[in-house]
């Protein structure tokens, strides 16, 4: 299983964006490359860092505070057409407006903060069990086994990342949804862990191909 991520932002003063590595295709010349932009902040934001105060980069830091408010969802609700959100417009017209001083951007400012910690595994787990009773969705930690695969996925007459039990009372399935907040799910760490995964010769194993294709 890949958890690939493209940033990384260091004690919110350094942002290094991009996924480069040193491979057969850099390396040929002709192939197609990548870039990493490191980014070091010159302008200094007072800010929190373990409960005491810490001068952070101003991108870095607000980059950071953005990315975890989308996560845990707490960005404010965007009007449907976005013509008056600054952040739905092209950067030249207008600049990324980061919602400074507001609750939330208070509450995500130190990220070691227990407050931000607690919130951030109590909605991963709740977004994690909403989709894994909804939808079924897959990799999941209940799922060891092939065999416990093989249960777990949907029936035949449904899709896959669809309502699992499509008998299942409008009204339920509504409470549910509104308890997901944000993009936040547990890594299924346990997944598979019991099963073989090799296979003789190239086959790919069809129980996980909906996973990557």
């Amino acid at each position: 299983m890949l958890t690939s991520c493209q940033t990384c932002i260091v004690d919110d003063r350094i942002a290094i964006c991009g996924s480069s590595n040193i491979n057969d295709r850099s390396q040929l010349g002709y192939h197609d490359s990548e870039l990493t932009i490191i980014m070091e902040d010159t302008e200094a934001l007072p800010s929190i860092m373990d409960g005491r105060e810490y001068q952070a980069g101003h991108h870095a830091a607000t980059l950071r505070r953005m990315l975890w408010r989308e996560h845990l969802g707490l960005l404010p609700a965007q009007p449907l057409d976005a013509s008056e959100d600054p952040n739905a417009q092209p950067p030249d017209v207008c600049p990324n407006h980061w919602h400074e001083g507001d609750e939330w951007d208070k509450l995500v400012t130190d990220p070691l903060c227990d407050d931000v910690w607690n919130l951030w595994t109590q909605q991963a787990t709740t977004n994690t069990e909403v989709f894994r009773h909804l939808f079924h969705a897959d990799p999941d930690d209940n799922i060891r086994t092939f065999e416990d695969y093989q249960n777990f996925l949907p029936r035949n007459d449904t899709k896959q990342g669809h309502l699992y039990n499509k008998y299942m009372p409008d009204e339920e399935v509504k409470r549910a949804l509104d308890k997901i907040r944000g993009h936040l799910v547990w890594m299924p760490l346990h997944f598979l862990e019991n099963a073989e995964m090799a296979e003789k010769g190239l086959a790919v194993n069809y129980y996980t191909e909906s996973i990557y294709t």
